[in-house]
């Protein structure tokens, strides 16, 4: 997976070259972030394959071992995990061909910019339903809800404080 990640990196650069102008900067910038996007990715499938690998394989190391190990039989309990870990491993390493997607959609930058986007939208309203968003703190009632829905509040506790200190007299 390494060889032909770099070898695809290697092609869509010598593509880029091929076709774009060498005079445009922010074209070249922009295809800079590109390829970063495209070395992220690769990475993260590369890292990811690892991890799922790693657990099927080092099974099959343990049955080589101990079939090479004459005169050794192994426990009830030892065959039930080694049971257990090969389920799990066979279940992790099935996982393998569909991962890709769900790697590339996680570091994409427009995912992770529309995420952010609905848990704060999500948390907005869980807090409003609530009634909690007057416990946060004053900046991040700002954050998450925005400058202009503050002031508004704010105007509203004022309000509410000067009917509340007013003298009894005044009421």
């Amino acid at each position: 997976m390494i060889i032909f990640g770099v070898l695809i990196i290697r092609n869509v650069r010598n593509v880029q070259n091929r076709i774009a102008p060498h005079g445009d900067n922010a074209r070249m910038e922009r295809l800079r972030s590109h390829d970063r996007q495209l070395v992220i990715m690769l990475l993260f499938q590369v890292l990811i394959t690892i991890l799922i690998s790693v657990p099927y394989a080092s099974l099959f190391m343990y049955y080589v071992t101990i079939t090479l190990i004459p005169k050794y039989e192994p426990s009830v309990w030892e065959v039930a995990i080694t049971y257990c870990w090969n389920i799990v491993a066979t279940l992790l390493y099935a996982t393998n061909p569909v991962i890709g997607f769900y790697i590339y959609t996680l570091t994409g930058p427009k995912f992770l910019a529309e995420l952010k986007c609905c848990f704060r939208n999500g948390l907005h309203s869980m807090l409003t339903t609530l009634g909690l968003v007057r416990c946060l703190p004053l900046g991040i009632q700002q954050t998450l809800l925005g400058t202009a829905v503050i002031s508004n509040s704010i105007a509203v506790m004022m309000q509410s404080r000067r009917k509340n200190n007013a003298l009894p007299t005044q009421q």
